[in-house]
């Protein structure tokens, strides 16, 4: 019984552990002919996306840190940088 019990503890940790994943998302809203860029110089990543129609992008599973997010519009005018931090299995949304 001891070791049922055992292997049944083990086996919720090792699930809680695979839960908490390394890896977060971001999401906004962008216009069609846009391009959304993000960039993290603390882990080197760099992702660009761009808009076919209206609505919502996603970068997902992306190291854990600090990222710079810049909408290009099609006009060739530009966003604002806007910075958001992603944490543990958080999903960052852009305002």
């Amino acid at each position: 019984m001891k070791r049922v019990v055992l292997a049944v503890a083990g086996s919720l940790l090792a699930f809680a552990a695979f839960a908490q994943s390394s890896v977060g998302h971001i999401v906004g809203d962008a216009k069609k002919g846009d391009v959304v860029e993000i960039y993290s110089p603390d882990v080197g990543v760099k992702r660009t996306t761009t808009m076919e129609e209206d609505g919502r992008y996603t970068f997902r599973r992306l190291p854990l840190g600090s990222y710079e997010v810049t909408v290009k519009h099609a006009d060739g005018t530009e966003e604002q940088t806007k910075f958001v931090t992603l944490r543990v299995g958080q999903t960052a949304k852009v305002q």
